[in-house]
Formats: C-alpha cells, structure tokens, sequence
C-alpha cells in the first residue's frame, strides 16, 4: 500500500507553500525521496522551499541548553509546554513493529497523539522564530535569542544587528552563566563599530570587555590588539 499513500502524501503537498520540519534536511527528506524513487516517482518534497526548524534553534537557543537540543527540551525551555504520558520516543519503533506482526493498531494511538504533539511543538517554535526576526531586538525574551537575532541581522546587512547585540549585552547583566553571551555580543559591537570608523563607540566596547574578569584570554588580548590600532585612528583624527 505505499505507492498509494505516497499518492495521497503528494496530493497534500502539492498544495503546500513550503516544507517546515526538525532535522528534515538530513534524515526525513531524504528518506521520503528514496521512497518515491523506489517507485519511480518524483518527490514532492524536492520543488519545495525547506525550513529546518533544528539549525536555526541551534543558533537561538543551543547555547542556553545544557542537555542538548531536541524537540522535547525546546518545547519544555522556550514554548514552556511539558507533555503528560507520553509515549517515549525509544518505544515508538516496537510498537509499530508490534503492529506490522500483530495488525493491532490499538498501541498506536499513543504514537499518533505523540506526533500530533510534536507537529504542535514544531508550529510553536517556528512561530517564535519568525516573530523574533520580524518583531526585532525587542522581542527578544533572553540574552542568548538577541545575540543570534543580532547575528542574523548582521549577515543580511541590517542596521537593527547593533540594537540586538546592545539587547543581548542588555539581559545578560550580571548573570555569570551568560558571561560569554555578552562577551559575544559586546565583541560584535566593537567589531561593528570599528568598520564603521566609528572609532570611539568601539574603543568603548573594547574597554567593556577588558573590564569583564571573566572575559576569555584571547578575547582579551583581541580587545587590546583592535584597542591599539582604534587608539592609533583617534590620535589621527
């Protein structure tokens, strides 16, 4: 029966205007595509724009994350959401291979309500991606997003990058565990500033971050060597 459910998932995704998924790109893509070639079809996942949700949560909120960055952790740490009886993820395989020997559908109903919950969970995120790139730095909830947002503004060229590293400089505060993130954002600034020939906005950021004890060694000694050379283009001015 796969070549016609393969028919029906095409007939859905014909009318879809992108494929938004967790790690699709390198394992759920791929497998659908083999699949249709299998059979001698096209895959409709090929002609559609694909947004993996993994690699820009990566970036967002990765680092905030101290046992990694699955689907389950993201929607517990960013969506707030946590599940009740659900089904574990490692026991989704023996009972679907109960039903192949069996034809007892009934355990998996729990596997259905499992993926409901993480299509809900991916929605989520997504949502939250998108807000924080057309909101802005005010958006925004944690230091970490705003360094990321910042970086993703600063590779498109935007001005906003500078309001989201100052954001993320913002509520990283005093907290010690978010030392790095401001040190970061604080570095982008500098580095910002001094392309710019904004050169006294950017001896202020290198000072900022000589100031910081727990700014790393070579940090540090960054922040000295691109002090010197900023110092050199003021006493010129």
């Amino acid at each position: 029966g796969e070549r016609s459910m393969l028919g029906l998932v095409a007939d859905d995704l014909s009318r879809a205007g992108a494929l938004v998924t967790f790690n699709g790109k390198s394992f759920d893509a791929p497998v659908v595509e083999t699949r249709y070639l299998f059979h001698r079809e096209t895959s409709p996942c090929s002609a559609l724009p694909h947004f993996d949700v993994l690699h820009p949560a990566r970036r967002f909120w990765g680092p905030a994350s101290d046992v990694g960055c699955s689907l389950a952790t993201l929607e517990t740490q960013v969506l707030g959401v946590r599940r009740a009886g659900d089904v574990p993820g490692l026991e989704i395989p023996a009972r679907y291979f109960h039903f192949i020997r069996t034809g007892d559908p009934r355990p998996l109903t729990a596997v259905i309500e499992h993926n409901c919950l993480d299509l809900l969970s991916l929605a989520g995120l997504t949502a939250r991606l998108l807000l924080l790139a057309e909101a802005g730095p005010d958006a925004a909830r944690y230091a970490h997003e705003a360094l990321a947002l910042g970086r993703v503004y600063a590779r498109a060229g935007l001005l906003a990058a500078e309001e989201a590293f100052e954001r993320a400089v913002t509520l990283s505060g005093s907290v010690i565990r978010l030392s790095l993130v401001k040190v970061e954002a604080l570095r982008a600034l500098a580095i910002d500033a001094r392309r710019g020939r904004r050169y006294d906005l950017a001896a202020g950021h290198w000072r900022r971050l000589l100031e910081m004890p727990e700014c790393p060694r070579q940090v540090s000694r960054e922040a000295q060597l691109d002090g010197h050379l900023v110092a050199e283009h003021l006493d010129q001015t």
